[in-house]
């Protein structure tokens, strides 16, 4: 049986999301934390590999994240919602695509 360890530079986290075998944490700083699996882009980081607890550097002032199978979430101070991983209709692209950064959701902001 798989034993739990702690996941070392992941400080101040408010709030996990796990996916299909990746992890988005958020810290307290907004800032979005991922590690895991990365074959279609799921950890944001810009290309497809494995990794340790690593920030995407791209956002900043996140209010909550979210994820499932190979997609993950986040949703701004600002209302708007980024996607990344295997999303749909990320960035202006309509359809199913793999997104290996965050890209604004276009039409979809919070209040």
């Amino acid at each position: 049986d798989p034993t739990p360890a702690a996941a070392t530079g992941v400080p101040g986290i408010r709030a996990i999301a796990a996916g299909l075998g990746h992890i988005v944490a958020l810290s307290a700083t907004g800032t979005v934390i991922t590690w895991g699996a990365d074959a279609d882009g799921m950890l944001g980081r810009g290309d497809t590999t494995w990794g340790r607890p690593a920030v995407i550097m791209s956002l900043a002032g996140v209010e909550s994240i979210g994820a499932c199978d190979q997609t993950s979430v986040a949703v701004l101070a600002n209302g708007r919602v980024m996607s990344w991983g295997i999303t749909r209709t990320a960035g202006g692209k309509a359809g199913i695509s793999r997104t290996p950064i965050p890209l604004a959701v276009d039409g979809l902001m919070q209040p």
